[in-house]
């Protein structure tokens, strides 16, 4: 490297130090690593040399010393298939991006490619009778990169009656990655030289950026070291080996140089052998020659973790999960698969501090989350719903072994539906309910039932009783009712009455007529919207026929004359006849 670039290189590593700590400090506190043995998977017959996933986790294959191929079921630990054909040990192993094609590399020199489905052979390529390095899928799973021990870049493309072509490299070659696009590749080939007093030998290592259309060398970078990693991100590149500047450290690469970013030369382990990225870029796998152990390291915070459990040879190979939770490891004659211990967290339950409201009142919904897993589960996502109506989203830490929760008020007002709410708690695929019903405010509702008149036909002077009868049917007593007479439109008088609720009161009121005109007279009763009325006549007082009352009354006093004229006659007769 230049002296420009060291100083630049010093500048930057001094920049990132006082970065990493202010991340760690102020900003944020970095995930760590911790990872435990959670399954072995035995049944090679000897060493395991190479591993891969498929696209959705669930399935583990693994190649070994024995020439075999193995097919594994992740979460039952079950042996699916051995895959035969080979006749030499198994070095490369990659699963198309769409899970239907498996291809397989061996120190034979072929390559196999298996249908997923039924696990038998689609076709094989010879690679001039060479060990086959590294196999690897372009991104829409059309073309097939091979990395080779003879100091080629097979390129088998599925679209074209899988056409084999060949880039030549100028030493045997590594490590190959595509770019996210599936346009260009990156190769690194390594070599055997001798310093200046061909005594002392050291391995090199360049990198190649090529047109996969048209073969074209894009870019030469030469690194002296002996392993390189591109990281998913295509920003950086992990290195290590021999090298002045460092054994271990991460570059960032522009197009003008390489900028050393980090150096972990104090945490990595001795003679690396394998640099294996995370999916997400955050965290690398790192093997060491002649060690059974694997480090862990988090490329953003520096930290590292040392993974126990291979007993007898050394690592071989490494592979992440994709979605980087799990990390499959071979050795002797097993694979180990490691895993963070994982948070096992729950909808404990729901619940509300009452059940049965009244529209105005405010309820406390309390939600609790449960963690039965081993590791703390960070910024759980829960939502709150009414029904299909979302109300609130809470993010909660729940310890191993803890309970946490939260409250939300929610508060009726008068836009709030009456009847039965229907309150769930949501986290991931989990869900809980409670109900709660809400009634309307506890209202009166009074209202004239019936109304009747004594007389519907009168005298004028005369009077008639109106009876009125008041109801209640709403939900609570009503006190001081008022309960308006008229006459036509003039009151005759407001009374006021209390009505439970359910009762039913009856109200009477004498009107007179002294002073009423002849006529219809509407008679109405009024309690606020509601009213009764009905109708009644009015008539004349009789009048007297002068002419016919004093004939009459002439006739009478004659007849009483001739009454007393009879009688004194009668009476005088008598007395005469006693004196005879």
């Amino acid at each position: 490297m230049q002296s420009k670039g060291k100083s630049i290189g010093i500048l930057f590593i001094f920049l990132n130090l006082i970065i990493q700590i202010y991340c760690n400090i102020v900003i944020l506190k970095a995930e760590p690593l911790k990872y435990e043995q959670t399954t072995v998977l035995s049944g090679h017959n000897d060493l395991v040399l190479s591993i891969a996933w498929s696209p959705d986790g669930n399935k583990l294959a693994s190649g070994s010393y024995d020439h075999s191929i193995k097919i594994w079921d992740v979460k039952t630990s079950e042996n699916i298939i051995t895959l035969l054909g080979h006749t030499d040990r198994i070095t490369a192993l990659a699963w198309s991006p769409d899970g239907e094609k498996f291809a397989s590399g061996s120190s034979d020199g072929n390559i196999t490619i298996w249908n997923t489905e039924t696990w038998k052979k689609i076709m094989m390529f010879e690679i001039h009778g060479n060990r086959v390095n590294i196999l690897v899928w372009n991104p829409n799973s059309t073309i097939l990169a091979s990395g080779n021990e003879d100091s080629t870049i097979g390129l088998f493309d599925f679209r074209n009656n899988s056409t084999l072509r060949f880039i030549n490299e100028t030493d045997a070659v590594k490590y190959i990655a595509w770019n996210r696009n599936g346009t260009q590749l990156a190769s690194v080939a390594d070599f055997i030289g001798y310093a200046w007093n061909n005594t002392t030998a050291f391995g090199g290592t360049h990198i190649k950026f090529w047109n996969v259309v048209t073969g074209q060398e894009l870019g030469n970078y030469s690194l002296g070291h002996g392993l390189i990693a591109w990281s998913p991100n295509e920003t950086e590149f992990a290195v290590s080996g021999r090298h002045p500047e460092c054994e271990f450290c991460i570059y960032d690469l522009s197009p003008l140089d390489w900028i050393i970013r980090a150096d972990f030369d104090r945490i990595s382990p001795p003679q690396i052998s394998s640099i294996v990225y995370s999916p997400d870029g955050g965290k690398i796998a790192l093997l060491s020659q002649n060690s059974t152990n694997i480090t862990l390291l988090n490329v953003t915070t520096g930290e590292s973790e040392t993974l126990i459990g291979h007993a007898y040879h050394s690592v071989k190979t490494v592979a992440w999960s994709p979605d980087g939770k799990m990390l499959a490891s071979g050795s002797d004659n097993d694979i180990i698969i490691w895993k963070k211990p994982a948070p096992d967290v729950h909808l404990d339950s729901i619940e509300v501090d009452k059940g049965n409201i009244i529209l105005g009142d405010n309820i406390n919904i309390t939600v609790v989350l449960k963690n039965n897993g081993a590791a703390d589960g960070l910024n759980i996502k829960v939502e709150l719903f009414d029904g299909l109506t979302y109300l609130n989203t809470n993010y909660l830490d729940v310890l191993s072994g803890h309970f946490n929760g939260f409250k939300f008020l929610w508060r009726t007002n008068n836009s709030t539906p009456l009847g039965l709410h229907n309150f769930r708690a949501i986290f991931g695929l989990e869900e809980k309910n409670v109900t709660v019903l809400v009634n309307a405010i506890p209202r009166p509702n009074v209202y004239v039932m019936d109304m009747t008149v004594g007389e519907s036909n009168i005298t004028v002077g005369k009077s008639t009783m109106i009876t009125a009868t008041i109801a209640n049917n709403g939900t609570a007593d009503a006190t001081d009712v008022n309960v308006s007479f008229y006459a036509d439109k003039t009151l005759l008088k407001t009374i006021r009455e209390n009505i439970t609720k359910g009762g039913v009161v009856t109200i009477n009121l004498e009107w007179t007529t002294k002073h009423t005109t002849v006529g219809d007279h509407v008679l109405k009763v009024v309690v606020g919207n509601s009213y009764k009325q009905t109708t009644v006549h009015v008539n004349k007082r009789p009048t007297i026929n002068l002419n016919y009352s004093i004939s009459a009354w002439l006739i009478g006093l004659i007849i009483l004359l001739i009454i007393i004229i009879s009688l004194i006659l009668g009476y005088d007769a008598y007395i005469k006849g006693l004196n005879k």
